[in-house]
């Protein structure tokens, strides 16, 4: 150190820098550091201003550490205020082995608005869970399983539909649940039928339309609704069993395709309306209502078993119009009965059957066309 102290102390007054004569050993360079500032009276200054003075800094713990091995878990131990644990991440596909969470209950999103990621990847089995178990939807193989009601909207209330809501007059409101559009199994491409489920026009009963909207608005239909089935779920082979048409009737696919009720599985009772139809092979047998009355049209009838004619009358003093079995297009000609001798109005030719006849009178013709009757004659 004598050396460095002869030499500032003997360099020329004028401002030329000073020039070291001697090489001083790294070993003595801190020593040089200390006169240096014992000499110019104060802290020593870098005449570099974009260095920050250190002679007050006193180093973290670990800094050295991290300098000397730069790896996640020396720079963790050298900051305060980290939150997490395990490999320092950088914005490019980085890797965690373990939960991501924010940290408070609903104190962080993922994403902004304006700002949002492309997709959201899950593995089989995810769930995606809502106020810690509210509500979730979880996956299973080809199947999202839904907690609570689910509602999907088309960008409105008005166009919505709601599954597992209550359904009753006090929750349901006008119109809002619906199916746009629901397209048919890809092995059946052809049929794409477009349904609309929802609650009537007024909002208060709790029923269901498919195919269209019902009351003022805008009707949104189907051509079709078409009903098929298939072996099994997701199979190609699905079979068009039956159709609802766009003119209201309810028909096989096909002629002959389908049947109302199979052995053993019946319906209960048969509702047609006044002047209903029930009709065989298009039109070839037709049985036809009228008022109080049946008419069978076409072909033979064959009836196996006992035959009753108004077995719900009484038999009729003198016979009756509502008790007689009658034939062909001429007005009241037919078989009559009744007990005592005939009196009602026939068409000539017709009989009358006496069920407290005797000899003589039993069987009885009808002669012309009104009320007079002449007896057969009988031998016993």
């Amino acid at each position: 150190m004598t050396t460095l102290k002869t030499t500032l102390n003997e360099r020329p007054a004028t401002d030329t820098p000073f020039t070291p004569t001697a090489t001083v050993a790294a070993s003595n360079v801190q020593d040089a550091i200390e006169e240096v500032v014992a000499l110019v009276g104060g802290p020593y200054q870098p005449l570099d201003a974009d260095l920050t003075s250190w002679a007050g800094v006193t180093r973290a713990a670990g800094f050295d550490t991290f300098t000397a091995t730069p790896s996640s878990a020396n720079l963790a131990s050298l900051v305060t205020g980290e939150t997490g644990s395990g490999a320092l991440m950088f914005g490019t596909s980085p890797s965690v082995t373990t939960d991501i969470r924010p940290a408070s209950n609903d104190g962080a999103s993922l994403g902004i608005s304006g700002t949002a990621f492309s997709d959201l990847f899950l593995a089989s089995g995810g769930v995606i869970n809502w106020a810690a178990g509210d509500v979730t939807v979880t996956h299973s193989s080809t199947m999202l399983t839904s907690t609570g009601r689910l509602t999907i909207q088309n960008g409105s209330a008005a166009g919505s539909l709601s599954i597992g809501a209550d359904l009753n007059a006090s929750t349901v409101t006008n119109l809002t649940r619906h199916i746009g559009r629901a397209t048919m199994p890809a092995y059946d491409t052809s049929q794409v039928p477009v349904f609309i489920w929802g609650v009537d026009a007024n909002g208060t009963d709790n029923n269901v339309t498919i195919g269209g909207q019902g009351g003022s608005g805008a009707v949104q239909a189907a051509t079709n609704i078409i009903f098929i089935t298939g072996s099994a779920l997701n199979t190609a082979g699905g079979t068009l069993r039956s159709v609802i048409d766009s003119s209201g009737h309810f028909r096989p696919w096909t002629n002959d395709g389908a049947q109302l009720g199979i052995s053993g599985t019946g319906w209960s009772d048969l509702f047609l309306a006044s002047g209903g139809v029930i009709n065989f092979n298009s039109g070839d047998v037709t049985i036809t209502h009228a008022s109080n009355a049946l008419t069978f049209a076409g072909g033979d009838y064959n009836f196996d078993g006992v035959v009753d004619v108004a077995s719900n009358t009484a038999t009729p003093a003198g016979g009756s119009t509502s008790a007689r079995l009658l034939f062909g297009t001429t007005a009241g000609f037919g078989i009559y009965y009744g007990s005592g001798a005939p009196t009602v109005s026939a068409a000539q030719g017709s009989l009358y059957m006496r069920s407290d006849g005797a000899i003589n009178a039993r069987l009885y013709i009808n002669t012309n066309g009104s009320t007079t009757w002449t007896a057969f004659n009988t031998t016993s």
